[in-house]
């Protein structure tokens, strides 16, 4: 209940701000609760929000506050970029996620520059798309189930042509009267599988950021494994947060 009137307050203060604003609009300072999970935060409905021509970094002050959740900001790296504390945001927006607010706010502020954020360690950090690339993570993705074929318990084949024309010849020297035909094609298929699942991560999930189209990332499989060094973000399209644990596939 304190969260919905907390919520509730700040969305009628910050539209009654806006409402009554010109160059001189002012967020609310609304109270301060708890810090709480980032990766939730960024996923949980925001109050209206309705701003014209507010510094970015008011209006991350108020998502901040209102969300609960750490969210920090590398100015140094924006400043770099062009992208200033006064830097506008117009926005007249309801019903939309933290994630999706505090990335309209930032376009917003930075039309010619990318900027992303990303959760590390509870935190949500925002700075430059070409920053946040710099920054390699190494991680590995159980991806046996996906790439082995199924396991069969069909027994060997007996080839009765093979033993007749073995014991016409007088035996020995021959390949054996059983024939296992799945080891070699089960190794091939896996194999294949996975090379189709590299190309197709490749394709999908950043094309730009892999070393095979001039970028820094790196992707192999091994013994039902992959490999990947990449970017946070490449690390959450794939299998979830790089800093947590028991994923469906990372871990």
């Amino acid at each position: 209940m304190k969260r919905v009137a907390i919520l509730a307050i700040g969305s009628v203060l910050m539209t009654a701000a806006a409402m009554g604003a010109d160059q001189g609009t002012t967020l609310p300072a609304v109270g301060i609760h708890p810090a709480v999970n980032a990766r939730w935060a960024l996923d949980e409905v925001m109050p209206d929000v309705n701003v014209d021509g507010v510094g970015i970094d008011r209006v991350i002050d108020f998502l901040r506050n209102v969300s609960g959740a750490n969210i920090v900001v590398d100015w140094n790296t924006l400043t770099g970029a062009g992208v200033g504390k006064d830097a506008p945001v117009t926005l007249q927006v309801r019903g939309l996620t933290l994630r999706k607010v505090l990335q309209l706010a930032l376009d917003q502020a930075s039309p010619n520059t990318a900027l992303t954020m990303s959760v590390d360690q509870n935190v949500i950090e925002v700075t430059t798309q070409e920053a946040a690339d710099r920054k390699l993570v190494t991680r590995t993705y159980s991806v046996a189930d996906l790439v082995l074929p199924p396991v069969t318990s069909a027994p060997p084949t007996l080839s009765l042509t093979q033993a007749t024309q073995q014991g016409s010849q007088g035996g020995g020297g021959g390949s054996g009267l059983f024939t296992d035909t799945n080891s070699q094609q089960t190794q091939q298929t896996s194999q294949q599988r996975a090379d189709q699942l590299v190309t197709l991560i490749r394709t999908m999930v950043r094309p730009t950021i892999w070393q095979e189209n001039g970028g820094t990332a790196s992707i192999s499989y091994f013994m039902g494994q992959l490999v990947v060094t990449a970017p946070m973000s490449v690390h959450e399209t794939i299998g979830g947060s790089p800093e947590s644990s028991g994923e469906r596939y990372g871990f």
